[in-house]
């Protein structure tokens, strides 16, 4: 008979199901023969004009549409395509109906770039200042935004389409953050709040002003998570 505990008297978690969006390709199958056969997926970056960058490579995930393009709204996307393969292999709840928490890994969220200018062109006041933007964002024009670039907004989007169990957790700590909710998932379970949990860790945000700051961190040509 299979032991329910391990050495230290703890329940036995084991991974039933896995998911995989990467620069190499969609699905586990398609990553494992490209990463056999001893393809890159790192490359130069098409996604944006990369001139004056210092670093202009990384691993990202470019085959996924996303329109208008947002580096949140393609995290989403990759949650959602690697969600939905880990779930059917899991064999554990369905789709619209897991029978555990979510506990999501993804990268810090702002309003980006293209969302900015728009609201600056929106001020026609002398003074650009904080006072103006407050009004321009005012009555609900730019809801939609305030939506989309909460830290919590791929969580939420999850938690309905795949239907999890109480509050869905998101969560940033840097490299670590899949591990980070891999033991958020395991704790749960041993701790006998769920017998299931739904652990994602997604991050597309491959963008000037992302290459920038890891640049100045220190991190840029070390950086090889698919975004």
């Amino acid at each position: 008979m299979t032991a329910s505990r391990d050495k230290s008297g703890r329940p036995i978690v084991v991974v039933t199901g896995m998911g995989v969006v990467t620069s190499l390709g969609s699905g586990k199958a398609d990553n494992w023969a490209k990463l056999t056969a001893g393809e890159s997926g790192i490359r130069t970056i098409t996604r944006f004009p990369i001139e004056g960058l210092k670093t202009t490579m990384a691993g990202t995930v470019d085959f996924v549409p996303v329109e208008p393009f947002t580096s949140t709204d393609l995290s989403e996307r990759l949650a959602d395509i690697a969600t939905e393969e880990a779930v059917a292999e899991s064999g554990i709840g369905s789709k619209g109906d897991f029978p555990g928490p979510l506990f999501l890994a993804v990268a810090p969220i702002e309003v980006e770039w293209p969302q900015r200018e728009e609201l600056g062109r929106a001020i026609t006041e002398t003074d650009f200042d904080y006072d103006a933007i407050l009004r321009v964002s005012g009555g609900g024009r730019y809801t939609a935004y305030h939506r989309r670039f909460l830290f919590g907004s791929v969580a939420d989007h999850l938690a309905e389409v795949f239907g999890t169990k109480g509050s869905p957790i998101s969560l940033s700590t840097a490299c670590a953050s899949g591990a980070t909710a891999i033991q958020l998932g395991v704790e749960a379970i041993r701790r006998g709040e769920t017998d299931a949990a739904l652990c994602v860790a997604t991050d597309g945000s491959v963008n000037p002003i992302t290459i920038r700051h890891r640049r100045r961190c220190g991190r840029s040509r070390r950086t090889a998570t698919a975004s």
